[in-house]
C-alpha cells in the first residue's frame, strides 16, 4: 500500500512539473536545483545532529571492546600463573611428603596426596585453557565478526 501511494505521488509531482515546465523550459531546471538545494540542507541537518550524539558513541563503543580485551587477558594470565602455581606447589608438596613419610606415615602420605592433586588441578586447568583456545577463540571471533558486519548486509537483516 506504501508503495502504491508513494508511486501515485511521484506520477502526480512528474504531472505538474510537465505542465509548468511546458509553460517554461527553464523551470524543470530550477525545481531540480529546489530539491537539490533541500537535500543537502537535509543532509547537514542530520550531520550536525548526529555529531554530538556520534562522537561519544563511538567512544563508548570502542571503551566497551577494549574493556572486553582486557577482561580476556586477564582471564588468560591468571589461567597461566594458576597452572604454574598448582604445579609447582604439587611438586613441593610431593617432595616434602616423601620426606615426611619416614618419619610421620600418614602426614607424609596426606601431604603428598595434597601436592597429587595440585599437580592434577593444575592440570585439568591447562587442559581447559587449551581447549578453549582450539575450540571457543575461534568460535568466539566468528561472532564477533558477524556482529560488527550486521550493519554493512542490509538485505540479509532487513525486516
Amino acid at each position: 500500500m506504501k508503495k502504491r501511494e508513494r508511486q501515485e505521488k511521484r506520477n502526480t509531482e512528474k504531472r505538474t512539473i510537465q505542465s509548468k515546465t511546458e509553460e517554461n523550459p527553464f523551470q524543470e531546471r530550477r525545481i531540480e536545483q529546489k530539491r537539490i538545494g533541500k537535500k543537502v540542507l537535509l543532509v547537514l541537518m542530520a550531520l550536525c545532529l548526529a555529531i554530538p550524539v556520534g562522537i561519544p558513541l563511538i567512544g563508548i563503543l570502542t571503551a566497551i571492546l577494549f574493556g572486553i580485551l582486557a577482561i580476556i587477558f586477564a582471564a588468560a594470565l591468571i589461567s597461566l600463573i594458576l597452572v604454574i602455581t598448582l604445579g609447582l606447589m604439587g611438586l613441593v608438596c610431593i617432595g616434602i611428603g616423601i620426606g615426611k613419610i619416614f618419619v610421620l606415615p600418614s602426614l607424609g602420605l596426606l601431604i603428598a596426596g595434597i601436592g597429587c592433586l595440585a599437580v592434577a588441578i593444575g592440570i585439568l586447568i591447562a587442559w581447559l585453557c587449551i581447549w578453549a583456545i582450539i575450540k571457543a577463540a575461534p568460535w568466539a571471533m566468528r561472532k564477533i565478526v558477524d556482529l560488527c558486519g550486521i550493519p554493512f548486509q542490509r538485505r540479509r537483516y532487513r525486516r
